[in-house]
């Protein structure tokens, strides 16, 4: 579907988008109080539509309270607009399955965003929509500012967009690219690099990396993150010592094609946990020993990691401190204060018993 200028979608009533729009902007404050609505004509020409039309828009603003309209008058922004607690909208894109696959990043992060909301005394709504709906989810909560969370890099444009006509946009974890948006994101590139230097100390020239696709954002880091760390070392990386997959759907059976018994590098990190179960799997049908055959890291600590045999060695992620921040970044937006382009939470090595010098 097409979108207006004001990145409304085109199929919407045109009285709903103009009811939207301004709604939005008293809603964020950008008109205050007292101030003077643009006259119905001007409002009418700038949508292409009819005085009627606006009247409607106006009508359901009057009912819901935002503005007073008086015959013989101009319209203004109500005096007497109930004050409420900030409102923002959680909002993402993907299906039910991927937030399920990923349990164990998103519920610490959702942890983290209604824990701020909570010290803030913020309302919270949490959305499943595409992204295309973004704004009408918006205007369906009431919400002044919207939490994306883990957009695709796709999501990109519609995104820019959507900030572009006003609104409050974070993203969790960012897109990691040069956007007029804000991303909250780990550092993906420093925990890999400090897997790399962490393997390289131990003696190891012979390091693998297992990846998912570069359409994911914090995927995409960790892949650079180590292509970066083996150039800076000058540490060749050999035939089959990079595997990136598309998707999430077979790992087991990947990772049993690309890791042989006859050809196994000295170390294996892995972008994800999901990853290393697999690998795992594999290393033990191979009969294949930790760390003494190979050593593994896998980034994003989980509870398991301390129970596995052996330990495994992990980088950590401080996720429910990006939805904490992602909240009080948003807020601030909402607030019309200055916040930086990108903030980047730092992320832990945790060496344990799954990491040691190479086999001889």
């Amino acid at each position: 579907m097409q979108k207006d200028s004001t990145g409304n979608r085109s199929d919407a009533p045109i009285y709903k988008r103009i009811q939207d729009d301004l709604q939005r902007s008293i809603l964020s404050k950008k008109l205050k109080a007292g101030d003077i609505l643009p006259r119905r004509s001007d409002i009418a020409k700038q949508y292409d539509t009819t005085a009627a039309t606006v009247n409607k828009a106006f009508t359901e603003l009057s009912r819901e309270g935002l503005i007073v309209s008086k015959s013989g008058s101009r319209t203004y922004v109500s005096n007497k607009i109930e004050t409420k607690a900030p409102a923002i909208a959680i909002v993402w894109s993907f299906s039910d399955e991927i937030m399920s696959f990923g349990r164990g990043y998103y519920a610490p992060l959702i942890d983290g965003v209604r824990l701020a909301c909570s010290e803030h005394e913020v309302d919270v709504a949490f959305r499943t929509a595409p992204v295309s709906q973004y704004s009408r989810t918006l205007s369906d909560t009431r919400a002044q500012g919207l939490l994306v969370l883990a957009p695709n890099l796709k999501d990109q444009m519609e995104l820019e967009e959507l900030h572009a006509i006003g609104i409050p946009i974070i993203a969790v974890p960012g897109l990691h690219r040069q956007t007029s948006m804000t991303d909250i994101s780990s550092d993906h590139r420093g925990g890999i690099h400090a897997a790399v230097n962490h393997l390289y100390n131990l003696g190891h020239k012979d390091i693998a990396f297992l990846g998912l696709t570069i359409s994911m954002p914090d995927h995409y880091e960790r892949l650079q993150g180590f292509l970066e760390s083996m150039a800076d070392l000058e540490l060749p990386i050999g035939a089959n010592r990079l595997r990136v997959d598309s998707d999430a759907s077979d790992f087991d059976a990947n990772v049993a094609a690309w890791l042989d018994a006859s050809n196994l590098p000295t170390a294996l990190i892995t972008s994800d946990f999901v990853m290393c179960e697999a690998v795992l799997k594999r290393l033990k049908e191979l009969g294949a020993s930790i760390p003494k055959d190979i050593s593994v890291i896998h980034f994003d600590e989980t509870h398991a990691d301390t129970y596995l045999d052996p330990p495994m060695t992990t980088i950590a992620q401080n996720v429910p401190m990006l939805g904490k921040i992602a909240v009080e970044t948003l807020l601030k937006q909402i607030n019309q204060e200055t916040v930086p382009p990108s903030i980047i939470v730092p992320t832990e090595l945790i060496v344990r018993k799954s990491t040691a010098p190479p086999r001889q």
